[in-house]
């Protein structure tokens, strides 16, 4: 698993719960792996040891800085330095984290797998760009681009939609568990879907955690309704379930 910040920790602990050995590879060290490879994916310098052995390479990446040069060095330069110093076995399925940021603010409605995104922010295009390249470098691959994620331990999202000054705010939201997250990115290895949506399909806006009232006739409604949906099934199929059990 090449990346392991606050979701990739999560990420390996399923990982490891399924019964998978798991190498974690990243620029700082991490106790709470049992296999760990320090490594700065910038380096002009090999890896330590090869990766003939493995089977599936999980690129679950975040940038250090939110700025374009952070996303391109880490998205972009990164998994290109990757693949010019290793020669991953030719049945290797890559698996690249993406998000639904590809897509720009004013692409409203249903979107799914057949949606061409449009970007309207450097972070959505390098993404995309992402995509592309790591498509070029290897034709064994999984894309998924990821919603918003919730659990406990963003609690600042959690506090932000539950405001009641923040009531009114038209902006439709999709998002999925860390813990669905998990299983999406398994399924979508298993499956071997090229490119998949990782959200729980249920948007909403944040007066719907309160009231509800007809979602179809907003003009500024948006979904991400992958076509891989119905072979979910959810820890927790909505936000609102999941407040639901806390």
């Amino acid at each position: 698993m090449v990346g392991a910040g606050t979701f990739g920790q999560r990420f390996y602990h399923y990982l490891i719960q399924q019964g998978n050995q798991v190498t974690t590879l990243s620029r700082t060290a991490k106790s709470w792996s049992k296999d760990h490879l320090k490594y700065d994916l910038l380096s002009e310098k090999a890896l330590p040891r090869g990766l003939s052995q493995y089977e599936k390479i999980y690129f679950i990446l975040a940038p250090y800085e939110r700025d374009k040069t952070a996303y391109q060095n880490i998205y972009i330069d990164s998994i290109t330095n990757f693949f010019s110093h290793n020669l991953l076995p030719k049945n290797a399925r890559c698996v690249f984290l993406s998000a639904t940021s590809v897509f720009g603010k004013d692409q409203l409605g249903i979107i799914d797998e057949n949606t061409a995104p449009i970007p309207d922010n450097y972070r959505g295009k390098i993404l995309l760009d992402a995509e592309n390249n790591i498509r070029k470098l290897t034709n064994n691959v999984s894309v998924v681009r990821a919603s918003g994620l919730y659990s406990t331990k963003r609690a600042r999202l959690i506090e932000s939609l539950l405001k009641k000054e923040n009531l009114n705010n038209p902006k439709w939201l999709n998002l999925i568990h860390e813990n669905d997250l998990c299983q999406w990115l398994d399924l979508a290895t298993n499956k071997e879907w090229n490119l998949s949506i990782a959200s729980d399909g249920n948007s909403f806006k944040r007066k719907h955690l309160f009231v509800s009232d007809g979602k179809g006739l907003d003009p500024l409604f948006r979904r991400f309704n992958s076509i891989y949906l119905e072979e979910m099934k959810f820890h927790y199929p909505s936000l609102k379930d999941w407040l639901n059990c806390q």
